[in-house]
């Protein structure tokens, strides 16, 4: 008996001890390109330039046994910025959002960002010799949080949360 009453204890206490639901957050991000170039034809080559239009549609999973209240998304997108047309000089900008969710379990949630708008030259020549000036996309971050703890991240390149602190430590 004492070691029946002894194991309920234990499975009791460890029960108490875990949280009630963990938290399994998925983020699926997709990209979106408009283009608004004017091309002009000059003999063996071609040239495009005006903006390019980068969205991102995010989707938020809720793949726990709990709710997921008071939350905030927050992305990131990283971006380089010619200062001159022969992209001799760059500058990275970050554009950034946030957005405040509440889902229930198994529900997802999807939003887009706001357009980040890009000036590009892009050249294309009878040779096959292809190249693109200005504005460049370079990578993304996305994070759930709760409170100050971090549920979820996703990136592309996996290297685009070391590139936002490091230009965050820049500022």
């Amino acid at each position: 008996m004492k070691n029946i009453s002894l194991l309920v204890t234990l499975l009791l206490g460890t029960f108490l001890a875990v949280p009630t639901h963990a938290q399994t957050i998925q983020i699926e991000v997709q990209k979106s390109t408009t283009k608004n170039l004017k091309a002009t034809h000059g003999g063996y080559y071609t040239k495009k330039q005006g903006t390019e239009g980068v969205s991102y549609t995010i989707t938020i999973s809720n793949h726990s046994s709990g709710s997921l209240s008071n939350a905030i998304v927050k992305w990131y997108i990283l971006v380089s910025s010619a200062r001159y047309v022969n992209n001799v000089n760059q500058s990275m900008r970050v554009v950034n959002g946030t957005q405040n969710i509440n889902l229930g379990r198994g529900q997802d949630l999807t939003f887009d960002t706001d357009p980040v708008n890009l000036n590009v030259t892009k050249y294309n020549t009878s040779y096959g010799y292809n190249s693109s000036y200005g504005d460049q996309i370079e990578g993304y971050v996305v994070k759930v949080i709760q409170g100050e703890k971090v549920l979820a991240v996703d990136c592309k390149p996996q290297n685009a949360v070391e590139r936002l602190n490091n230009i965050n430590q820049s500022r």
